[in-house]
């Protein structure tokens, strides 16, 4: 006896679909998070090497902390970026900063975040270096004054203090220094009212880098590294122990 071979029905492929595009809903938001959570990661251990390269870097210059830029001899371009710096001293590249700037030195290295998504500079990292604690006069939060190299024994706040932490831009500009606005790039509107960050930015300022918009990365003066949302963050004035290290 011949045996009939049954096909699948029209009605039957659209169930089996249907199904199969229900999974991949309930799948995809969890792959999605995954994927978020190992740039962060990532981001951590990025913050954390550079923490602990700059603490390298002081013990071999009297204790003394790099300047965001203007740095060997005020050089005003990429040579005297905190980046070149450490590349050119405790990460030993030889290279000439023209001829490191040449190959766009930031991407796929521990100075750029994986979940940045701004289309950087040659010069720019996704991440800021705290200058405020470098002010000539820390006390009067006056940047007219200049900045005065600071040595990490005379900070008496390391684990409230932060040395380094994610930025984005504001409005349109990129910087080698960590920044009220630009950090509160980085939040959801939610977070950036509760850290009480400036209101005025440029559209293509907007990057919601960790936990969609919840929180930045940050490393601190004394080399732990954390997350901190915008109850964390004082976004609204410099005049605090997170940004210049004195109370």
């Amino acid at each position: 006896m011949r045996k009939i071979r049954r096909s699948f029905t029209l009605i039957e492929l659209l169930v089996v679909i249907g199904i199969i595009a229900i999974l991949a809903s309930m799948l995809l938001p969890a792959l999605n998070q995954a994927r978020d959570k190992a740039k962060s990661i990532k981001c951590t251990a990025n913050i954390r090497q550079i923490g602990s390269m700059m603490q390298l870097y002081a013990s071999e210059n009297d204790d003394f902390i790099i300047f965001p830029y203007y740095n060997n001899g005020g050089d005003p371009g990429f040579g005297g970026r905190w980046t070149y710096v450490l590349m050119s001293t405790v990460m030993g590249d030889r290279r000439s900063a023209a001829e490191i700037l040449a190959e766009n030195p930031i991407k796929k290295t521990i100075f750029y975040c994986p979940a940045d998504t701004y289309k950087l500079n040659d010069m720019q990292s996704s991440y800021g270096l705290n200058h405020n604690i470098q002010l000539a006069n820390p006390a009067n939060n006056n940047y007219a004054e200049g900045l005065a190299r600071r040595r990490y024994s005379s900070l008496r706040f390391p684990t409230q203090t932060h040395l380094i932490m994610d930025q984005g831009t504001y409005k349109g500009v990129f910087s080698a220094q960590s920044a009220r606005g630009s950090a509160g790039a980085l939040l959801r509107p939610a977070q950036r009212i509760t850290a009480n960050a400036p209101t005025s930015y440029d559209p293509s300022d907007f990057q919601m880098r960790h936990s969609r918009g919840g929180c930045l990365n940050v490393g601190w003066i004394d080399g732990h590294c954390s997350q901190a949302d915008g109850s964390i963050l004082p976004l609204g004035t410099y005049n605090h122990v997170y940004w210049k290290g004195t109370r």
